[in-house]
């Protein structure tokens, strides 16, 4: 993870801070590795992070900011292309589309109350459309939030998994 979303988890400043970061989930804490934004190479235009401490150079951790301080997409490289989990740096696939974005009023308000920094959040939403426009070919983009991405990607209905 990004260091300073451990920093913000680990201080619990705000009432929100505490909702979104719970200790009590914590029990992999002993194995969190900490990176610093910047600190890689160019990928797609992203700065993702340098290479990761034991994995394979084929998993990407690419700073993502704006939800959280230190929210950040995880790429996979599945040998030719990528696909990437961008997590919640945006909750709708319509919010995708390059010429004509757009949000379900409810998860549009949704975002707003859970951002940390709007702009930076908008930002990188910009970034992530560029990037799906320009190497739909190579990238395979999906969100934490929107059931019918997740089952184009996983190649079955959602509700499978109850």
């Amino acid at each position: 993870m990004l260091g300073v979303e451990k920093a913000a988890a680990e201080a619990q400043r705000t009432w929100l801070d505490r909702q979104r970061f719970r200790p009590q989930q914590w029990s992999s804490r002993p194995r969190w590795r900490t990176y610093a934004e910047g600190s890689g190479e160019d990928w797609f235009g992203f700065v993702r992070v340098r290479q990761l401490d034991g994995l394979p150079e084929d998993i990407a951790l690419i700073p993502l900011t704006g939800h959280t301080m230190g929210h950040a997409g995880i790429a996979v490289n599945r040998g030719g292309s990528w696909v990437m989990l961008a997590g919640d740096a945006y909750f709708y696939r319509d919010e995708m589309h390059v010429s004509r974005p757009c949000c379900t009023p409810g998860l549009r308000m949704y975002q707003w109350m859970m951002d940390k920094d709007r702009d930076s959040r908008r930002r990188n939403q910009k970034r992530l459309r560029q990037l799906k426009a320009s190497h739909s070919d190579s990238v395979e983009l999906f969100c934490s939030h929107d059931a019918l991405e997740f089952e184009q990607l996983a190649g079955r209905e959602a509700r499978a998994l109850l």
